[in-house]
C-alpha cells in the first residue's frame, strides 16, 4: 500500500510538473502576443500622427484651398446622426474612419499641386524656345590676368624632398571668366 501511495505521488508529482512546464509555454506564448499587439498599436499610433500631422500641415499652411470643410461637414451630418457608442479599445474604428478621411483630404491637396505642376512644367515648354534665345545672345569671355606678387604670401617651406618646383612669382597667373550679355 505504502508502494502503490509512492507512485501515485511520483505520478501526480511528474503530471503537475508537465503543467508547470505546458503553463510557462503558454505564458511565452501569451507573453509574445502581446508584444505583437503592442508593436502594432505603436505603428498604428505612429500612423495616425503621421496622417494627422499631414492634415494639419495642408489644411493650416493652404488657408485658400478648402478640401478639409468636406471632413467637417462629414463629422457635423455623422454628429447628429450618430448613437454615440464607443467601439472600445480607445475606438479604433472611430480612428480609422477619421484618418481614412484625413488621408482623402491630404490626396485632394495633392491632386491639386500636381495639376499645378502640371500647368507649370507646360508653361516652361512653351515658354523654351524664348529662353534659347536669349541664351544664344549671351557669350562667355575668358580674360587672363597676371597677380602681383604679396610680400606676406611668400612660399614657405613645404618639407617635400625636392620633388616640387617652384615657379617665378611674377608669372603666376589667374583666369576669370565673365559672361557677357549683348
Amino acid at each position: 500500500e505504502m508502494l502503490e501511495m509512492n507512485n501515485r505521488v511520483a505520478e501526480l508529482s511528474s503530471e503537475l510538473d508537465d503543467c508547470r512546464k505546458q503553463r510557462q509555454q503558454l505564458e511565452h506564448v501569451v507573453d509574445e502576443a502581446t508584444q505583437e499587439d503592442s508593436k502594432h498599436s505603436l505603428y498604428f499610433g505612429q500612423i495616425l500622427m503621421s496622417v494627422e500631422n499631414l492634415f494639419l500641415r495642408c489644411t493650416t499652411k493652404r488657408k485658400n484651398i478648402q478640401h478639409f470643410l468636406e471632413v467637417k461637414e462629414e463629422e457635423g451630418a455623422k454628429g447628429k446622426n450618430g448613437d454615440g457608442q464607443d467601439e472600445g479599445e480607445d475606438s479604433f474604428r472611430r480612428k480609422q474612419t477619421m484618418a481614412i478621411k484625413q488621408l482623402n483630404v491630404i490626396l485632394n491637396y495633392l491632386k491639386d499641386f500636381k495639376e499645378i505642376t502640371d500647368t507649370l512644367k507646360r508653361e516652361r515648354r512653351v515658354n523654351q524656345p524664348q529662353r534659347q534665345e536669349k541664351e544664344i545672345e549671351r557669350e562667355l569671355t575668358i580674360e587672363f590676368r597676371t597677380d602681383q606678387p604679396r610680400g606676406d604670401r611668400a612660399s614657405q617651406n613645404s618639407g617635400s624632398t625636392g620633388n616640387t618646383k617652384e615657379l617665378p612669382k611674377s608669372s603666376q597667373a589667374s583666369a576669370v571668366i565673365q559672361q557677357m550679355d549683348f
